[in-house]
Order: structure tokens, then sequence, then C-alpha cells
């Protein structure tokens, strides 16, 4: 029997222009701080993301042992369009299908992440910690904007 993937379909409004919200979730430097206190990496790279670009490292949830396996590969990256996915897997994880997209709104940018997850019997369990996870990374955004 094959278990449906858990989803997590979030948007976040920032009162930034666009093309910093953009920067903002393109960095990987930033992923590192907007992940601190529930991700920690350890091999991730300094700097943009690439297309095609491979990631191998580890991360320890919520800074504790063990530090799991994790894979991220830049499956698409169009700055025009504000669209970056990666498809990631790790430890634990099949799949991490994760769409991030970046659109004008009047009073600045909405960040809207679709993640698709397929973790066997833990789907559901991950797809609850994503769903944190990404609550975490606004609130922390918000602080590196200043606007918290």
């Amino acid at each position: 029997r094959t278990l449906m993937p858990g989803l997590v379909d979030q948007s976040r409004d920032y009162p930034v222009p666009p093309e910093r919200l953009w920067a903002s979730v393109t960095d990987l430097d930033d992923l590192a701080a907007v992940c601190r206190g529930f991700l920690q990496f350890d091999g991730l790279p300094g700097g943009r993301v690439r297309p095609g670009q491979v990631i191998d490292l580890r991360c320890r949830v919520f800074g504790l042992p063990p530090a799991l396996r994790w894979q991220m590969r830049i499956a698409e990256l169009d700055p025009a369009a504000m669209r970056v996915a990666s498809v990631e897997r790790g430890t634990g994880v099949a799949r991490w299908h994760h769409v991030i997209q970046v659109s004008a709104i009047p009073k600045g940018a909405r960040l809207r992440d679709r993640v698709e997850i397929e973790a066997g019997w833990r789907t559901p369990l991950v797809t609850l910690w994503a769903r944190a996870l990404y609550r975490h990374r606004h609130r922390a955004r918000l602080r590196l904007f200043g606007l918290n």
C-alpha cells in the first residue's frame, strides 16, 4: 500500500520589496539563520543557490544528535519568476519536494512554500514538523528583516 505524500502549503506576507525577499530565500546563509533553533546544518555552503546545485550535508533537529544525512538538489531556479524548487531527501525521508514562490503584493511580498513529503509511515509526523518549521522560519525571517 502506498501512502499519500504529506503536503505543506503555506503563504506568508512580508512588508519588504519582493526582490529583498527573493534575495533572502535564495541565500544559503539566510537559510541557516532562519532555521536556527529547529535545524542546525553541518556542511551547508554559503552564498546563493545555483541551478543544478547538489548539497550533501548533515543536520541536527533542534541541534541534538544524531546528525542526519540530507541532500538538496536545486531542480529549478527562475529569478525572473522568483521561483526556486528543490528535490531533497535524507534520513527517514524518501522525498521532500519544495517549491518556493515569491510574488509582489500591494504592501510588500508574499512567500509561498509548497512541500510534498514522502516518508513512509512517518509522513504525517514529518509533515506536522515541517509545518512548524515553516512557521518558525517566518518568524525568524521577520527578525532577519528587522521587523520583529
